[in-house]
Formats: structure tokens, C-alpha cells, sequence
């Protein structure tokens, strides 16, 4: 199984978001995942753009 994270924020930012998500990346490939992390280079850059286009 694959599975993509995406946050806005992952360390080195800090909060406990931050923690929530470092710990499913570091322990969910003990179970077989494969884990890929989503975010942006700049934690304090979010898009108010028009929407989310896929």
C-alpha cells in the first residue's frame, strides 16, 4: 500500500500538527506502507488561490 501525506506543515516546523504527521511517516513503513509526504518549502506560504484543480 502507498500512501501521500499531504500537510503545510513538517519539520522543521514545529507544533504538534507537525509531530502528528512526522510520527504516521515514520511508523506506518513498519507496516508495510509506503509513505511519500506533500508540502510546501515554506510553511508560512498558503495558496488563497482559486481552488484546488487535480
Amino acid at each position: 500500500m502507498r500512501v501521500l501525506i499531504v500537510s503545510y506543515y513538517f519539520p522543521p516546523a514545529a507544533g504538534g500538527g507537525v509531530q502528528r504527521v512526522l510520527k504516521w511517516a515514520k511508523y506506518l513503513p513498519q507496516s508495510g506502507v509506503e509513505v511519500h509526504v506533500l508540502t510546501p518549502d515554506d510553511p508560512k506560504w498558503i495558496n488563497s488561490g482559486g481552488g484546488l484543480h487535480v
